[in-house]
């Protein structure tokens, strides 16, 4: 990730402003070409007050091509026009402030701690989670699942997995430090 000069320039900040995306298309309130147009394509985040699983949670946008369309739907035309910010070497300008890579696999069964294949876990009776009495049956994972400690243990066996798994690669804490000014709106849908 490299931000753009802009972004750094005006609020010095990593971070710019958060976009919401479903499907690889821009939803909500920020999903305007200004934002593109002020900032250009970087990796946006937003905070996440009050969540169950720790103060340094937040969410990232990462704003791909053509970013008014659905994954499927985007035109060569389109994609052309609004390239978006992924690329093979973040250098900070315009569209190309992020790239992503495989970095490793944690498959969530083994996460869980199933001794069995997931289809035969369901068979079996077992669920990884009910929401009505917070528990799960035939699996303690998910347990207490908006406990704030209990979400530590668990962002913590998933780190302790994938250095086990990953050992040459460095899994960052990075922090969200875009604050939007106080007459900003975020809208997430």
């Amino acid at each position: 990730m490299h931000t753009t000069k802009q972004v750094f320039k005006e609020r010095q900040s990593q971070f710019g402003p958060f976009v919401s995306f479903m499907n690889g298309k821009c939803q909500g309130a920020n999903c305007t070409e200004s934002v593109w147009s002020q900032y250009g394509y970087v990796v946006g985040c937003q905070t996440q007050a009050g969540s169950p699983y720790g103060l340094k949670t937040f969410w990232a946008s990462l704003p791909g091509s053509c970013p008014d369309q659905e994954r499927g739907k985007k035109s060569a035309a389109c994609v052309k026009q609004y390239p978006g910010g992924r690329c093979d070497g973040p250098n900070g300008t315009s569209t190309c402030t992020w790239t992503a890579e495989e970095d490793g696999m944690i498959k969530l069964d083994q996460l869980e701690g199933l001794t069995m294949d997931y289809q035969s876990f369901c068979r079996a009776g077992n669920k990884e989670y009910d929401p009505v009495s917070d528990k799960g049956l035939g699996c303690s994972f998910w347990d207490n699942l908006k406990d704030t400690e209990q979400n530590k243990k668990r962002i913590e066996a998933l780190r302790a997995m994938f250095e086990t798994q990953a050992p040459n690669s460095t899994m960052p804490d990075p922090i969200c430090d875009w604050n939007p000014p106080q007459t900003e709106t975020q809208v997430v849908v």
